[in-house]
């Protein structure tokens, strides 16, 4: 008798935490999003909309749908889709690797304020902290990327002297991983304010030399958005530039550069007033 209480007990305990562990994961999507939303009205947001959370808790696929958030009356962060596949075993020997990542229609504001604060998308960006020595000699976290995918993104940059607008119309990026020096591909079309341009080639960033290797075509940079830097050597810049670089540049063990680069470059309707010099090209 005693033998059969202890079985159905042992079956009571079994179904609750079945039951519970059910709720758990049935409520986990209501639980990341109201996190992801309280965490931007403490850094500022007045206002914040998330409308869909859906996260796999086994395959480790969480995905983000449609938000918005509102910094002083500007909407400075929103996105149509996140899309985040974690690979969950390798976190036990200290390596984040992510399957996939996928954004699309990811609208940001970057500003930088006249202080040098730097606001991304409305939060401001935290001063770096200095490790501890103890955090200096243990083992590194590993980062892994197997596929990174953008699409439909666009930039906002303010700052205190001009603004402009980064379009991706597509970024897509190969295996990249923090422990291996081997090459990735990566490809990107876009657009810099007016300028199109676009981008392919290998990139090796954790190597012990890292560097690009590809080819960039850009079509159409208004040097004008460059003259607001250039104030002190130029009472006017105007002109459009185009190019189509085949390029190689590298980042020695010294910090120094070594570039190389077969380019074709065309200006049309060149002025440029330099101080004490006038430059013109003939329409």
């Amino acid at each position: 008798m005693s033998e059969l209480l202890y079985k159905r007990r042992w079956v009571k305990w079994l179904t609750s935490l079945v039951i519970l562990f059910l709720l758990f994961i049935s409520f986990l999507p209501f639980g990341i999003r109201f996190g992801i939303e309280n965490w931007l009205e403490k850094q500022g947001a007045e206002s914040v909309t998330l409308e869909d959370v859906d996260f796999n808790l086994f395959t480790g696929e969480l995905r983000l749908a449609n938000m918005q958030a509102t910094f002083k009356g500007k909407q400075t962060l929103a996105f149509k889709y996140i899309l985040v596949h974690t690979n969950w075993l390798p976190l036990f020997k200290k390596r984040s690797i992510f399957r996939a990542l996928e954004i699309d229609g990811l609208k940001l504001t970057l500003e930088q304020l006249k202080n040098h604060d730097i606001l991304i998308g409305g939060i401001k960006l935290p001063e770096t902290e200095k490790t501890t020595t103890a955090e200096q000699e243990s083992t590194p976290w590993g980062f892994g990327l197997q596929s990174v995918t953008l699409i439909n993104c666009d930039f906002s940059i303010l700052t205190p002297k001009q603004n402009g607008h980064f379009t991706i119309d597509q970024v897509t990026l190969g295996r990249l991983e923090s422990w291996s020096d081997e090459n990735t591909t990566l490809d990107y079309t876009g657009k810099l304010n007016n300028s199109t341009i676009s981008l392919t080639g290998t990139v090796n960033p954790f190597a012990n030399e890292p560097g690009f290797t590809g080819q960039i075509k850009i079509k159409d940079f208004d040097l004008n958005d460059l003259h607001v830097h250039l104030k002190e050597h130029a009472n006017e810049l105007k002109g459009l530039v185009s190019l189509n670089s085949q390029i190689s540049i590298k980042l020695n063990k010294d910090k120094s550069r070594r570039i190389q680069t077969v380019t074709d470059l065309q200006v049309n309707n060149l002025v440029a007033e330099l101080k004490n010099q006038a430059i013109s090209q003939d329409k």
